[in-house]
């Protein structure tokens, strides 16, 4: 157990009597083994649930208990946060669900963004409800509202509906707290003021594991430290370390605040992505960690592999680290929709989702091919002398043709291809029987050690 065990078991228990919970705290049960981590998002993709799935299972394997790290005082600039896609027929082969915040709000902390009002959240439940059979997602509908009653703010409705998804409808053990109630209990202070103290070599070391890494992640300026500052505006101010202290300038509203002991001031300081990775597995005792993929991609920065340069350059102990990669193959209300139209334009297509997936990827690339012939074959004869006016309104009625069979391929691959919320794959399939799939596919996922991290993968067919 973790020196900090009163603090994190604070976290857990005030997490569990705000969303309604009996449930007993870990320190009265088993040891923390594992952790998982992700901002409270708004009914996301199924990855995303998956990773307490995962948590749970490592952490049983450790004899001990799982648990989930909401970040509820991150940025707010991530749609998913407040925004969710359901399946729909047209080109994007999506819909959007969810609610609008200013510009002014994406740059404070999520914790600080206000709830919808009860319209809004209305009007967003209903619309999910009218896209499937009403008992299909009457269970989920009472989880939101309930969420939402519960929650002071959309962080924390968010993460009530998390939790309640995975207890009450997947059937996990997980336990959750939030990264604001534990930055509460001061535990970020000591190992903040560990890396605080080794600042100039942070620096430099993180600097250059970005530069080996591609990443695309900003750089840190001399003095910028790896933690952020509350500012009672709601925005994140960076912390620089001066030749005496600290100083938080807040970008936001220009305030600044200095200070000289850091855990002393360890309430309002909270660690940054990377630094999270360091100083999580510290206070919460944990050995194993559930990270997303994007974490190791270039694609968003590759935090978890710069996370992981820095510990090594700075001689700071890792959690072993594990990546589950799933696709969903299953059939929704619309998907069959597309799936049929499709049908029409190539009877021959496979009824299996993978397969019809792989089949219309390759139409859709020939498709495209052959109205762009067309495109310049109709521009050679209008540009040619002996211009010929039957066989371009021929042209252009073949364009026109091939262009609606376009159309209708990209728009039936891409429901298949694409990732939903969980809500479109549950509601059509049932929460237990996605429960007991993705159960088995984990159970004989083969295991593959990255440099990094055990990554299992698997195609979970529904």
């Amino acid at each position: 157990m973790s020196e900090y065990g009163k603090e994190v078991n604070a976290a857990i228990t005030a997490f569990e009597k705000r969303v309604g919970s009996t449930r007993a705290a870990y320190a009265e049960e088993l040891p923390l083994a594992c952790e998982t981590a992700h901002q409270p998002l708004f009914l996301p993709t199924p990855g995303y649930y998956l990773k307490a799935l995962l948590c749970e299972k490592l952490a049983s394997e450790k004899k001990g208990q799982g648990v989930y790290g909401l970040i509820d005082n991150d940025l707010s600039l991530f749609a998913s946060l407040r925004q969710t896609h359901l399946p729909a027929l047209n080109k994007n082969g999506s819909t959007a669900i969810g609610f609008k915040i200013s510009s002014t709000d994406e740059k404070k902390a999520f914790n600080f963004i206000p709830k919808p009002s009860k319209e809004e959240w209305e009007n967003a439940l209903e619309k999910i409800s009218d896209s499937y059979e009403k008992d299909k997602t009457r269970e989920l509908t009472e989880i939101l509202w309930n969420a939402y009653n519960r929650g002071c703010n959309l962080a924390e409705v968010n993460a009530f509906s998390t939790a309640r998804i995975c207890r009450e409808l997947l059937q996990t053990k997980t336990l959750f707290f939030l990264y604001s109630d534990l930055q509460e209990t001061g535990a970020f202070g000591a190992a903040c003021e560990k890396l605080a103290d080794r600042n100039e070599e942070v620096v430099r070391e993180y600097n250059s594991a970005i530069s080996t890494t591609n990443s695309t992640m900003k750089r840190l300026s001399e003095n910028e430290t790896l933690f952020w500052c509350q500012c009672e505006c709601g925005a994140k101010a960076t912390i620089w370390k001066q030749k005496e202290g600290f100083v938080a300038a807040c970008a936001s509203c220009g305030k600044k605040a200095e200070f000289y002991d850091v855990k002393r001031e360890a309430k309002k300081i909270s660690p940054k992505a990377v630094a999270r990775s360091l100083i999580l597995p510290q206070v919460l005792g944990t050995t194993a960690y559930v990270s997303g993929a994007g974490a190791f991609s270039e694609d968003e920065g590759a935090y978890g592999v710069v996370a992981f340069k820095l510990a090594k350059a700075l001689g700071w102990p890792m959690p072993e680290t594990f990546v589950w990669r799933n696709k969903d193959y299953y059939s929704s209300r619309t998907r069959s929709a597309a799936f049929y139209a499709a049908k029409k334009l190539f009877p021959n297509i496979s009824p299996k989702p993978l397969e019809a997936t792989a089949f219309l990827a390759t139409e859709v690339e020939k498709l495209a091919k052959k109205v762009e012939k067309y495109r310049t074959t109709l521009a050679e004869a209008k540009a040619s002398q002996k211009r010929d006016e039957k066989t371009i309104q021929e042209l252009k009625a073949s364009i026109q043709a091939e262009q609606n069979k376009l159309t209708a391929a990209t728009t039936a691959f891409e429901l298949l291809k694409k990732n939903y919320s969980v809500v479109d794959l549950c509601s059509s399939i049932g929460w237990s029987k996605a429960k007991d799939d993705w159960t088995a596919a984990l159970r004989k996922a083969p295991t593959v050690n990255r440099e990094y991290f055990t990554e299992y993968s698997t195609q979970t067919l529904h």
